[in-house]
């Protein structure tokens, strides 16, 4: 039998969960004297017992009130809380409860009965949080990126990775066959821990918490703890957050390694130039004895060893160490390795819309001639639509429309769950949308926002942007392009929101607003405590600060 702990008397609510399941925190009842005594001893005014019989019977415990009884014995507990549960158990639809009253020295009982638990028809899983893209815009931007900004991604940082990719591609394809000690693990993974680990052991002013390097908090965080990096200890979804996760897409793109991580022609350029600067040989030509050759059989042993023994296995006082972080450093390219990764990034594999590709680079000389120190992502689209030529302009002015219609539903979407949050009953009532200066602001221009972006597609058409373009921002978001009054455009959106977390790979993810009887009501993760502004920023990124970063990290 489970120990009554002080848990046992605290304060509970039943709640049911997904149909009439009741949560009880409780230990069994071994014996009605055992009760007693747990009664007279334990303060809190309600607790729950289970029942040991639960399995044979038809009710599973007990719900107890108790309350001190007056030396004239005159007092009585207030029964309003189990007229609550009656109630309570009605909506749910559980069984009849009933009633019993138990006096204990100076204490009064009184016990409900709690039915045994039931399970609507069909009990899904708990879907996740989905805390992403609430309104389902990020794929529509990504779709507009792509048609300058193809072969780069928002999250890339770092160009210099790409070398590392392409010295692991020299021996990643002979690991393959290995077992690994744990489950997911991989060739590629295991070398990203090694290299992410030379990293974190290095003293370079380079590697820090905000070098644009995936995992090295991981790594500083094992040495802190005289560990090692792992693969249980490393990032959650390396295949994603990692940087060959990360920066795979581009390598792809440009023809860096193949489909089994192998280095082609592209790769090995690259690797020229970082041996030239290195003054070290055999990385390209694998001269038998050189010290291209050793690095090379170094790390693909202690890649080995890490995918079987599920951690970095490396002495951290080998020399090799040293020369990875050099090589893999963000910061530390030398003069020919820039070279190579310029022409690398100024050579992308063509794609089915010869335009972007164009337009990537001209964009790519373009921001290569200016400082772009201080320049976010807004300011290096107020500066391409100046110099830009016409296909740049345009796809430079349907990020600006698009964000546009994208930072007022936004700023709507928020403005809702602040009043929701400040609201009695968590619902705001008509009057309040009404009074709603925000609401009414966005639900009046939201329908010329629309148009504004869709006219600006189709003009987008004329200079190589995808021609779907346009029917997947109609089909998400044509609703929107008549819009009545506040009351209604807070309709749309909430319905809008719940049908893009309900499509959310694999099962779906739960809204961030319930429907309820009056409206819809923010739960609590995702309240508004303080009155949300309109963005001057941009509501996503559009890879011209990723741009940017990697020509400042190659510039000569």
């Amino acid at each position: 039998m489970a120990e009554m702990g002080d848990n046992l008397g605290a304060s509970l609510e039943p709640k049911p969960d997904r149909g009439a399941t009741w949560q009880n925190r409780t230990s069994t009842l071994e014996s009605s004297k055992f009760f007693y005594k747990w009664l007279g001893v334990h303060h809190p005014w309600v607790g729950i017992l289970l029942d040991p019989r639960c399995s044979s019977t038809h009710f599973a415990g007990w719900i107890v009130l108790k309350s001190p009884l007056l030396p004239n014995r005159q007092r009585k507990p207030n029964l309003g809380i189990f007229r609550w549960i009656w109630n309570f158990c009605a909506k749910c639809q559980a069984p009849p409860i009933q009633f019993d009253s138990l006096t204990s020295g100076m204490v009064m009982a009184i016990a409900a009965r709690l039915p045994l638990p039931r399970a609507s028809a069909y009990d899904p899983p708990m879907a996740d949080e989905g805390r992403l893209d609430p309104l389902g815009l990020g794929s529509v931007a990504d779709r507009i990126a792509d048609s300058y900004g193809r072969p780069v991604r928002a999250r890339m940082r770092r160009v210099r990775f790409l070398s590392t990719m392409a010295l692991g591609g020299l021996f990643i394809p002979d690991l393959a066959g290995i077992e690994p000690a744990v489950a997911g693990d991989s060739p590629d993974i295991a070398f990203e821990r090694v290299v992410i680990e030379c990293l974190a052991r290095s003293n370079s002013s380079d590697v820090h918490l905000d070098s644009g390097i995936p995992g090295v908090t991981k790594a500083h965080a094992a040495l802190l703890t005289k560990s090692r990096l792992s693969a249980r200890g490393y990032l959650k979804s390396p295949r994603v957050f990692g940087f060959f996760g990360i920066y795979r897409p581009l390598a792809a793109a440009l023809g860096l390694n193949d489909r089994s991580g192998g280095t082609l022609a592209p790769g090995m350029d690259v690797l020229e130039g970082l041996q030239a600067d290195l003054k070290i040989t055999g990385l390209t030509n694998f001269a038998h004895g050189s010290q291209g050759v050793q690095l090379i059989e170094w790390l693909s042993k202690e890649t080995a060893r890490a995918l079987t023994h599920g951690s970095n296995a490396f002495s951290p006082s080998s020399p090799f160490v040293e020369t990875v972080t050099r090589i893999a450093n963000p910061g530390a390219a030398g003069p020919e390795e820039k070279k190579a990764l310029s022409a690398l990034l100024s050579n992308p594999i063509a794609s089915s819309h010869p335009q972007n590709d164009q337009t990537y680079l001209e964009i790519l000389q373009l921001i290569n001639e200016i400082d772009t120190d201080r320049y976010g992502d807004v300011e290096l689209v107020d500066f391409l639509l100046e110099v830009g030529s016409l296909q740049v302009q345009v796809r430079m002015q349907l990020v600006v429309d698009f964000e546009n219609f994208a930072r007022d539903l936004t700023w709507a979407f928020a403005q809702y769950r602040y009043l929701a949050s400040h609201a009695m009953g968590g619902v705001p009532g008509p009057s309040a949308l009404q009074a709603s200066d925000v609401i009414a602001t966005v639900a009046g221009q939201i329908g010329k926002r629309y148009q504004t972006v869709v006219n600006r597609m189709q003009q987008a058409m004329d200079v190589g942007v995808d021609p779907s373009l346009v029917s997947k921002f109609s089909e998400s978001f044509g609703p929107f392009a008549e819009v009545s009054s506040p009351s209604e455009f807070i309709e749309l959106l909430m319905t809008h929101h719940t049908s893009i977390q309900r499509n959310k790979a694999p099962n779906g993810k739960r809204a961030w607003l319930e429907d309820v009887s009056q409206g819809w009501a923010v739960r609590p993760l995702f309240s508004v405590t303080e009155k949300p502004e309109r963005l001057v920023t941009f509501v996503h990124p559009y890879r011209l600060r990723a741009i940017a970063n990697f020509l400042e990290d190659i510039h000569v």
